[in-house]
């Protein structure tokens, strides 16, 4: 008797574990699952047959059908959704969110009284013993395990225990399928949010281009026409912030080739007093009509970086301060060298 129970545990466990293996490699997908549960529930219940059920409106659409006799199984097609009557077994189960065990299908009153679905069962299945199991989440039934015998013989506690733990696989399963799929469908709407995002800056880039290289024609005719020295001071600074408006324009082109995957770092070693000074040139007027003032501390420093993302990075850092500061008196740091080891 002990060996019997010893076997019967290990084989529940092995199926268990076989069920999870298979909810685990088939995110997003129900059959498979669906069929593990109901082939390992039908072979260790010692049921004829059996199907696996969702809810559907007021009716259930079977989703795994397992050694179902032909003439029977063409009640149970996918494309159809099955109607039970008020006093059958799954109606019953539904509405006391019970399990339901029936010992001989043919000795009820919905037999007697010819009930489709069970003269169906009994005539053209031969069942005689079923046992109904709900799939609940949150209270709210959300399918049913069925399994039938063909001969007179009640399941064990035992079995219907074990059919309940099936169930609640079919149920975890069921949630994480949901979850996934909307998770895939979330991605989808970002990656497609992420390409409408992508176009429009690269048209907008573009389109910003020309008139900014217009510009830049303007600037040299103007320096052609200008000999005072303070003119020409003014002329270069107008032609720095031009300059650092293109570079803008470029950081614009150059989100687009991040998300498209087609941008990689130049990794070399520069001095960062050369970044500095370009920084210095776009944003020292900027500073100067806040009311700020702003230095650059000299630096021997050389960075290992990409030079342009670097540029970028301690623009939007000077941008940010200078926005920051109002009337404040600021300053752009030097990088601290790292103690050596």
């Amino acid at each position: 008797m002990r060996t019997r129970e010893l076997d019967e545990a290990l084989a529940q466990q092995a199926a268990s574990s076989e069920i999870l293996h298979v909810i685990a490699n088939s995110p997003g997908e129900l059959a498979p699952v669906f069929d593990a549960i109901l082939a390992n529930a039908v072979r260790l219940c010692e049921a004829k047959f059996g199907g696996l059920y969702q809810s559907e409106g007021d009716g259930f659409r079977s989703v795994a059908l397992l050694n179902l006799p032909p003439a029977f199984a063409q009640l149970f097609r996918p494309e159809l959704i099955l109607h039970a009557g008020p006093r059958t077994a799954l109606a019953r189960a539904a509405q006391t969110k019970q399990a339901v065990h029936i010992l001989d299908l043919s000795a009820e009153r919905e037999y007697a009284e010819r009930d489709p679905l069970r003269v169906a069962t009994v005539e053209l299945g031969g069942g005689r013993t079923m046992v109904a199991v709900l799939l609940l989440r949150d209270d709210q039934l959300i399918g049913v395990i069925v399994m039938y015998r063909q001969e007179v013989r009640q399941f064990s506690e035992r079995q219907i225990d074990l059919v309940k733990q099936f169930a609640n696989q079919a149920v975890i399963a069921i949630e994480n399928a949901r979850l996934f799929n909307e998770i895939q469908k979330k991605s989808r709407q970002l990656e497609e949010a992420s390409h409408h995002k992508s176009r429009f800056l690269a048209a907008a880039s573009h389109d910003l281009r020309q008139p900014m290289h217009a510009l830049g024609l303007f600037i040299a005719q103007l320096r052609d026409h200008t000999t005072s020295p303070n003119g020409s001071q003014l002329i270069d600074r107008i032609d720095d912030a031009v300059t650092g408006m293109n570079e803008l324009f470029n950081a614009l082109l150059d989100i687009t080739k991040l998300d498209a995957g087609a941008l990689m770092p130049t990794i070399s070693e520069f001095p960062i007093t050369d970044t500095f000074a370009r920084i210095g040139s776009v944003f020292a007027p900027l500073a100067q009509e806040k009311g700020l003032c702003l230095q650059l501390v000299p630096s021997r420093a050389w960075v290992r970086s990409d030079p342009v993302g670097t540029h970028r990075a301690q623009s939007c850092l000077e941008r940010g301060t200078l926005y920051l500061l109002g009337r404040r008196r600021g300053w752009l740091p030097a990088p601290r060298r790292r103690p050596a080891h």
